[in-house]
This record gives C-alpha cells, structure tokens and sequence, in this order.
C-alpha cells in the first residue's frame, strides 16, 4: 500500500511539472541561468528548451518576481515586454530601443522588437539586433552568434559580413581583459 501511495505521489509530482505555466518555466529557466557560471548561454539554452511560448508584459513580471535574475541578465530582462518562440524562432519586444554596453567592448542595440532564429549555442537571422564600437558609432548586424569555450573561459564568436568572425571572452572587464570587439 505505500508503495502504491509513493507511486501516485511521484505521478502527481510529474503531472504538476509537466503543467506549469509558461511564466513558472520562464522562472525556472531565469533560476537555472542565474545559478550558472554563463547566464547567458544558461538563459538561451533554457528559452531554446521552452518550445513554443508567447508571455505577455504581466506573465514576464510574474516570472521574474518569483526567480533571481543574474546582474548578466536584468538590463534584457527587466525591458522585456514580451516573449515569444515559435520553432525555434524567438522574438523579444521591449518597452523602447535600447543599447547596453558590453564591458566596454562593445555595444548591442535593440529595437522594440528584436529576435534571432536559435539552433543549440548558435543565433542566426537576427531582427533588430545590431552591435558597434561605440554608443552612437556604425551599427552592424551580425550574421551569426555562436556561444562555447576557448581555453576554458566562455566565448562568443561573431560573424559579421565582410568583416570575418570574432572571439569575444564572455568575463568581467574586471578579469583583466581590455580588448574591444573590432567592427569594421
């Protein structure tokens, strides 16, 4: 007999995780990522893994409200208005355009709508996504982001057309890297 009630528990437990609501499997991706030594990989995984979703303004709060968010991820995060991935093609929008400053090294432009089609570590037929050297500097689209390791330390490398494909460390500038992302 309690084999019989530790078997239904477990099925239940199973049947509850496999009813959570799109925004309490956004918390759970935004918990993994800020646990995570590369919370953004982390997060992009996570979303990948998601299937199709659509989150509005108030289920991306509610996520957000119940999970920690890594300092990497909230200037993306606490923009987002809404989220949606259909087959593997993920499309953010934003209260406004914005630009952050990538540890002075670079700097990534958002629309208020920006998206990406995403395959594994990789991000291609970018949407209102550009990068520069600078705050107000040439905008350049990327036509590719990969994400994985050299040597050890988290890297993303960066196709852009006509410009050929960059390594960028993905660590603090506090790490003792100085270099800038060279556009063009």
């Amino acid at each position: 007999m309690k084999v019989l009630a530790c078997l239904a528990g477990a099925l239940l437990a199973l049947s509850a995780a496999a009813h959570a609501t799109p925004e309490q499997d956004l918390a759970r991706v935004l918990r993994r990522a800020s646990g995570s030594s590369n919370p953004s990989v982390s997060f992009l995984e996570g979303i990948g893994a998601l299937g199709d979703v659509d989150l509005n303004a108030a289920q991306i709060r509610a996520a957000v409200a119940s999970a920690p968010i890594h300092p990497a991820l909230r200037p993306i995060v606490d923009r987002m208005q809404g989220l949606q991935i259909r087959g593997g093609r993920v499309s953010f929008s934003f209260r406004e355009a914005f630009a952050l400053n990538l540890n002075n090294r670079a700097y990534a432009h958002f629309g208020r709508t920006a998206g990406f089609q995403l395959s594994g570590r990789s991000l291609t037929q970018f949407r209102g996504f550009k990068l520069s050297q600078t705050p107000k500097g040439l905008k350049v689209a990327p036509s590719e982001i990969r994400f994985g390791e050299h040597a050890g330390v988290p890297s993303a490398w960066i196709t852009v057309p006509l410009l050929g494909t960059h390594r960028v460390p993905l660590v603090e500038q506090s790490a003792g890297l100085s270099e800038r992302v060279r556009i063009g």
